[in-house]
């Protein structure tokens, strides 16, 4: 996968995330505020336009909020002059997801939209997505579907429930509201368990499921994700965001080719590393990193939603399918408070 941060700021405080708040903050000496330069986009697009064998997806965030960037349209705009829209993917908290931008990137046919939603209830949702509104962003979600559904446009819509130990009890009530909104044909429900995001100790009542399984040779994250911050440098993976795993960056797509950058010396060298036994030849932050270690699949036990619904499972959460539409049924906005609030 290929990931390009367009920005690097973030407008909501989620208590899960250590890039805005805790110990761990994201460094703004080392990775100021920044919007990346159209131009550095257009550069990186058409590089990735021109590779006989495309990734498998492209996400247009890393360490902030997507559609807090100014120039997001434009990106859209590029990324479907080039033919690659349909492999893009973003990843939003959907507090920005305005009418607007959802025309941009419904027009631009942008493969997928995948929103944090971690709750049933604004109670609960709002103590987990702190400085988002529980009213508007769902509002900005049916909106999205609605408009998708009338444009007769292909953009999956995915909701991500990111399970704690605090919202755990709203996650089948999250999905049935959703089920009643979204598409059963195109749509999904994320059911991701939180973890530590490898740099101290895990909050129990954020960090649902911790670090604990058997050590495994070599790293996942190294070897398939290529990662441009919003000033160009190339980060090892996403977990890399103060540039202390790749000790300052791999290199820079400002000075050369990203798949020169990515096949490059450095981080030749931390995949070697990462691939020894000896956890002294590790960074340190990956001594403790969910990907350096094998975990089984979640047992059915932990499924909070219907065996019949889950797509596929993994360590670390679900992929849950919409039931298909009872027939009848309005999609009236005003039908979700009732639908959050009645048992399964």
């Amino acid at each position: 996968m290929v990931i390009i941060e367009t920005i690097n700021t973030c407008n909501a405080r989620c208590p899960f995330c250590p890039l805005f708040r805790g110990d761990f903050m994201m460094s703004r000496e080392m990775r100021p505020a920044r919007i990346m330069d159209q131009a550095l986009f257009e550069s990186l697009v058409d590089q990735i336009a021109v590779w006989p064998v495309k990734p498998g997806s492209i996400y247009l965030n890393l360490n902030g909020e997507p559609l807090q960037d100014p120039q997001i349209k434009d990106r859209f705009r590029y990324l479907y002059k080039k033919g690659l829209a349909p492999l893009a993917i973003v990843q939003t908290n959907g507090h920005f997801l305005t009418e607007d931008l959802a025309h941009a990137l419904l027009d631009a046919q942008v493969g997928r939209v995948t929103i944090g939603f971690d709750g049933a209830t604004r109670e609960t949702y709002e103590q987990s997505r702190v400085r988002c509104s529980y009213d508007a962003v769902l509002d900005n979600i049916i909106r999205l579907a609605r408009l998708r559904d009338a444009k007769g446009c292909e953009t999956h819509i995915a909701i991500q429930y990111v399970r704690t130990r605090n919202n755990a009890h709203e996650v089948a009530a999250a999905y049935r509201m959703f089920s009643e909104l979204l598409s059963p044909e195109k749509d999904e429900f994320y059911d991701t368990l939180s973890k530590n995001w490898s740099d101290g100790p895990a909050d129990d009542l954020y960090v649902f499921r911790p670090n604990t399984a058997t050590r495994r040779l070599g790293c996942q994250s190294v070897q398939t994700q290529l990662c441009v911050t919003s000033d160009g440098t190339l980060e090892a993976c996403v977990w890399d965001y103060n540039l202390t795993v790749s000790d300052g960056g791999l290199g820079n797509a400002n000075a050369a080719d990203i798949l020169a950058v990515w096949n490059g010396l450095k981080r030749r060298d931390l995949k070697a590393r990462l691939s020894t036994a000896a956890m002294s030849d590790k960074p340190e932050k990956c001594r403790t990193c969910s990907s350096l270690y094998e975990n089984d699949l979640l047992a059915v036990d932990d499924a909070l939603i219907a065996d019949k619904a889950v797509v596929s499972a993994t360590p670390y959460g679900y992929i849950y399918r919409f039931p298909a539409v009872e027939a009848g049924w309005s999609g009236r906005r005003d039908c979700v408070d009732q639908l959050a609030s009645q048992p399964l």
